[in-house]
């Protein structure tokens, strides 16, 4: 009876735990969406934005890197203290973190939306940019179902790479066999 009982309180509870798993991850992905669609952060004009800026792109990697090495600053040191103490800590990494990406300039914003194709005789140009949008947006909230650890722990990862492989150590430049 007891190992029936094990087995049936096993199955329920696996059962459940996957339920919850389903869940959190539509509740995600649903904030993510809304937030993604509010703030107007879009992973494919990031992506190109990014892509066009090496300077840009040098900056947030460096920033990602020093946030990756430092955790998350301030919040263990609020733990435990009154509400408003974290609320103002909050506040405070909040309105640090606005000045940080906008030193950077990301295109992240509605004021920051790239212009639509002009609509010539068809269309089509300015509903594939469209489309193009949507799924930016789409992206944007998937990602964010991935969760923080997910993020902090392939920012690690990159940083790992990037510190361990230096540009000119990997290979010599060889010229063309054809040249030869």
């Amino acid at each position: 009876m007891r190992a029936n009982l094990e087995s049936w309180f096993n199955g329920t509870m696996d059962r459940v735990s996957g339920w919850y798993k389903r869940s959190t991850q539509y509740w995600l992905f649903g904030i993510g969406f809304v937030a993604a669609v509010a703030l107007n952060i879009n992973a494919f004009t990031i992506a190109e934005y990014l892509g066009q800026n090496p300077a840009v792109r040098e900056r947030l990697v460096q920033h990602a890197e020093r946030i990756a090495e430092a955790g998350t600053p301030g919040l263990a040191a609020v733990e435990g203290q009154s509400v408003d103490v974290q609320l103002v800590a909050a506040r405070t990494q909040l309105e640090r973190f606005q000045t940080e990406m906008a030193s950077v300039s990301i295109p992240i914003g509605w004021d920051r939306q790239p212009a639509p194709p002009a609509c010539r005789e068809d269309c089509s140009a300015r509903y594939l940019w469209r489309f193009r949008q949507f799924a930016g947006l789409l992206l944007t909230a998937v990602a964010a179902t991935l969760g923080a650890p997910f993020w902090f722990d392939l920012i690690n990862k990159v940083s790992v790479i990037r510190s361990t492989v230096k540009p000119h150590e990997k290979s010599q430049d060889e010229g063309s066999e054809d040249r030869r």
